[in-house]
């Protein structure tokens, strides 16, 4: 099991399975999301992915037509991506 916060901790997670896969991107998109010069995220199952509190301050961003970032609303932390074509996957930031 993985447990997480954003920065102000009021979005807490929980993943029930093993990371298998750290992935760094560095396209445009995911750079200027960011503010940083790669973006470290990992592909990982959505039914395995729990909002455990806080789901109330999650803000959804459609960053392109199939893909949405999902943020903390009140600390700004990027806490994962995903895309709508694909939704048994998320893309969990790590950090």
């Amino acid at each position: 099991m993985i447990k997480g916060t954003c920065l102000c901790e009021e979005v807490q997670y929980q993943y029930d399975a093993d990371i298998q896969e750290v992935a760094m991107c560095h396209c445009h998109q995911c750079k200027k999301a960011q503010g940083t010069p790669f973006v470290t995220n990992a592909p990982i199952e959505s039914q395995y992915f729990t909002i455990t509190s806080g789901a109330d301050h999650l803000k959804t961003f459609m960053s392109s037509p199939n893909k949405k970032r999902v943020f903390c609303s009140n600390c700004g932390s990027p806490l994962y991506s995903q895309r709508t074509d694909m939704p048994e996957t998320i893309r969990l930031r790590l950090g």
